[in-house]
């Protein structure tokens, strides 16, 4: 299973298991006081550098293109470091 699919199907499992973190993630981010809100931005931009790496390697290595990878949907990133991140395309 390549590296790109098992990073979103840990976020979708992510977001169904975790319903009122990711809503407030997502959407209630100006509701949140200090220091939790720059918190949560710090968590979401992390997350969201390590999904961009993942769609930036993917590319790189063949396995789809993209009009501007840096410029890709902002999703999130699961943290898995296989090396290569479409070894199962077919």
């Amino acid at each position: 299973m390549s590296l790109l699919r098992r990073a979103t199907e840990a976020h979708v499992r992510y977001h169904a298991r975790h319903r009122l973190e990711a809503v407030v993630g997502n959407h209630e981010i100006r509701s949140l006081v200090e220091p939790h809100r720059s918190r949560v931005l710090a968590l979401r931009a992390e997350y969201e550098a390590g999904f961009r790496a993942i769609v930036e390697a993917s590319v790189k290595e063949g396995c789809f293109t993209v009009a501007s990878p840096g410029r890709s949907p902002r999703t999130r990133s699961s943290g898995s470091t296989a090396t290569s991140p479409c070894a199962s395309r077919a």
